[in-house]
């Protein structure tokens, strides 16, 4: 597959409003499309930015380019999204969590940062990663092109401060 990034299933982003500021903690979604301008988004102080980069490799140095609406990409592409959560409240934020889906078209391949977040291989039960299953007799850790979304645990988040998220997938 080679065309624009539009060629790409959105993702969603889930934001659960921080702890201990809020009574009761809702899940508010977000549509992020490989974006034009990064997109953005804020829950209960917290502003949100999801940007995607091709990564490449060139003269033995990897380097990332931001996607925007002329960028081409094709099948076999790695892109990596990052997801940055700025604390924009009075208080500083003690945890919240968020979720980045892993659009269809995309195959999760690493790079995820910070490591061991929460995972899903159905879109509704998170098992902390790596997911493991038991196969034939044998408990065995399940390929990652099975997840279909990535939870974080964000904790302490200063007042102004910034916790970023990410992953990496291959364009299928």
């Amino acid at each position: 597959m080679t065309g624009k990034m539009a060629a790409v299933a959105p993702q969603s982003i889930f934001i659960q409003n921080p702890l201990g500021q809020s009574p009761t903690p809702t899940v508010t979604p977000m549509t992020v499309s490989p974006p034009q301008t990064p997109q953005q988004g804020s829950s209960a102080g917290i502003w949100s930015v999801v940007n995607a980069f091709v990564v490449q490799n060139i003269n033995g140095q990897e380097t990332l380019t931001p996607i925007n609406a002329d960028t081409t990409v094709k099948s076999g592409d790695t892109l990596e999204y990052q997801g940055l959560f700025t604390n924009n409240s009075p208080e500083r934020v003690r945890s919240m969590e968020v979720t980045l889906s892993i659009a269809d078209g995309l195959v999760l391949v690493g790079g995820v940062h910070p490591k061991f977040p929460h995972a899903t291989i159905d879109g509704s039960r998170f098992i902390r990663s790596p997911i493991r299953a038991n196969i034939g007799g044998q408990v065995q850790e399940l390929p990652l092109s099975d997840y279909k979304a990535l939870r974080w645990t964000l904790e302490d988040i200063g007042i102004g401060g910034t916790s970023v998220v990410k992953y990496r997938a291959k364009l299928k």
